[in-house]
């Protein structure tokens, strides 16, 4: 299994706040050390199944505010693209359905066994 690099979850930030800004303030800006990322990463690429692993990924950088914008879109196309580089299926859903379950996410009300499952419907 191939884990992403810091650098490649940096420019996912980057390229989505280039591709949509939500808000005109928006734009990419590093809020914490790339080691903090690298950790998270770590912990989240460490075990045998692709969709555990991608849970993790999701509600950690989701979860750790790396960004000073757009930590949930980032989170979720970085778990995606982690699924995608293993050649898994990725669940396509209404951007509304996407944003709604980012936020439990965020605000603790998913659990990593709620997010596999939801990653894998």
């Amino acid at each position: 299994m191939r884990c992403p690099t810091v650098e490649e979850i940096v420019e996912t930030n980057k390229k989505l706040i280039k591709l949509k800004k939500i808000t005109k303030a928006e734009r990419h800006e590093l809020l914490a050390p790339r080691e903090e990322i690298q950790k998270t990463l770590e912990k989240s690429c460490g075990g045998k199944d692709v969709y555990d692993n991608a849970a993790k990924m999701l509600k950690g950088l989701n979860q750790g505010h790396f960004f000073g914008s757009a930590n949930k879109r980032t989170s979720l196309v970085s778990a995606m693209n982690y699924l995608r580089n293993n050649n898994k299926e990725i669940p396509r859903r209404p951007n509304k359905e996407e944003a709604k379950f980012m936020l439990d996410v965020r605000e603790g009300r998913a659990s990593v066994k709620d997010i596999k499952r939801w990653l894998k419907s």
